[in-house]
């Protein structure tokens, strides 16, 4: 080979890795995620009320907008717009936007679209993060971490309701509390497993902080989000292991139960007799309002009653039977889409909650070269709790399909031609992906 050839080659080389890095845009984006997801995801903002006074939500999330602009470059704007979690979450805030003039309570439907435009900032803003696992591992590390933080500094400043349940003076209550630690304990879990000595050390002490104040939120949703999201991560161990946990199981989780709130023992030990409960008995109970809920649905098919607007519809409900009752909102993610936004916008939010679905499990299986089981755990955690829970329009929901929108990033890099989605896959763009052209780069 020629000299000239030789120097070609090596230009060729190096190329792929420019392409690479020129696609992962601003090297601190990754701080600036870390940020959104904790003032507008784990809303650390609203735990001194002088920065809360500021809206941290609206003013940071605005300044990082232009910091984006100003320094992300063109391929990794372009890469978070092709972003197939990024276009299912404009399009799903663009609808709820758009049903406003078609509510029967405009003014909380106007409210409601306000929120719209800073959850689809927080998805497209994460997924112009470097689509790389170790940035990955980074956010979910600092998210866990801050998380642990948030509920030490809670239980301390003795946030309360019903006597000893733990919940926030802003934005979330007990059972979104819940929520939140569901969603973080797996991931926390996940960083004790990997990583140098420091870091899993703080993961560990971050599970542990999660899983107390879980505890100490009394949530039954979130009591059996701790449970889907804890098999989820034993089934993903080898048999051997499985076994092994199964044994540690049996003597940890009885002493575990003991030193339990008092709380939580006792809603927990209240799943076992429904059908006492006022869930199934009472018309404010979850399960009159699900069947409600799906009744609103089937009345109002096209545009639903409105972004927020189901605890109206449910007093009006109660007037035209000539009944009495509180209002309420559905306590199910799924049943208040469907009844406020109508088919369309309810099957988008469930096409997108089974998509992020989809993508964490990527993550889970054993051989997998980007194994991450506690994200498909995380996720699994999430949605069983939101299945008790209005986060139809939470923050707390677009954290999650944030999450996922960056673990789309990351398949797509190391999988240029197909991102597994169900049965189907989708094709690979026009753009050359870095893995692309090195391979290209490398047959010449």
């Amino acid at each position: 080979m020629t000299m000239a050839a030789t120097q070609g080659a090596s230009v060729g080389r190096r190329r792929p890795l420019a392409a690479s890095r020129a696609s992962e845009g601003w090297s601190a984006a990754w701080i600036a995620t870390v940020v959104l997801f904790a003032l507008v995801v784990i809303r650390m903002g609203e735990l001194w009320p002088p920065i809360a006074a500021a809206k941290p939500v609206v003013t940071l999330t605005s300044a990082i907008i232009v910091l984006h602009l100003m320094r992300s470059n063109w391929a990794a704007w372009r890469r978070a717009f092709g972003n197939t979690q990024v276009r299912l979450t404009i399009l799903y805030g663009l609808i709820v936007i758009a049903l406003v003039p078609t509510s029967i309570w405009r003014g909380r439907s106007v409210g409601i679209a306000m929120v719209m435009p800073w959850g689809m900032a927080l998805v497209l803003l994460a997924s112009l993060t470097a689509p790389s696992l170790p940035v990955l591992d980074r956010v979910v590390r600092w998210f866990s971490a801050l998380t642990a933080i948030t509920a030490i500094l809670l239980v301390l400043q003795g946030n309360v309701v019903e006597g000893s349940r733990v919940t926030s003076s802003g934005s979330y209550d007990s059972n979104d509390l819940g929520g939140l630690m569901a969603l973080a304990l797996p991931l926390a879990i996940g960083g004790v497993l990997r990583g140098p000595l420091l870091a899993r050390l703080v993961a560990a002490a971050s599970a542990l902080s999660i899983l107390t104040v879980l505890m100490q939120t009394g949530s039954r949703g979130g009591f059996l989000a701790l449970v889907a999201g804890t098999l989820v991560l034993l089934l993903a161990l080898s048999p051997t292991r499985l076994l092994l946990a199964f044994v540690i199981g049996l003597a940890v989780v009885p002493l575990g139960w003991r030193l339990a709130p008092s709380v939580m023992r006792e809603r927990a030990a209240s799943l076992l007799s429904l059908e006492e409960d006022y869930n199934t008995t009472s018309n404010s109970g979850r399960i009159y309002l699900w069947k409600r809920g799906l009744v609103f649905a089937a009345r109002n098919p096209l545009t639903g009653v409105g972004p927020g607007t189901f605890e109206a519809q449910l007093g009006r409900d109660f007037e035209e039977v000539g009944s009495r009752g509180a209002w309420h909102t559905a306590h199910n993610t799924i049943v208040q889409a469907l009844a406020e936004l109508g088919m369309i916008g309810g099957g988008l939010l469930i096409y997108l909650l089974g998509r992020s679905v989809v993508l964490a499990a990527a993550f889970w299986p054993r051989r997998s070269p980007v194994r991450r089981p506690e994200f498909a755990a995380a996720l699994v955690g999430y949605l069983v709790a939101a299945m008790f829970l209005s986060h139809a329009y939470s923050y707390l929901l677009f954290g999650a399909v944030a999450l996922t929108a960056m673990m789309e990033g990351v398949l797509r890099v190391r999988s240029p031609e197909t991102v597994p989605v169900g049965h189907v896959r989708q094709r690979r763009t026009r753009s050359r992906l870095p893995a692309l052209a090195a391979v290209r780069s490398s047959r010449a």
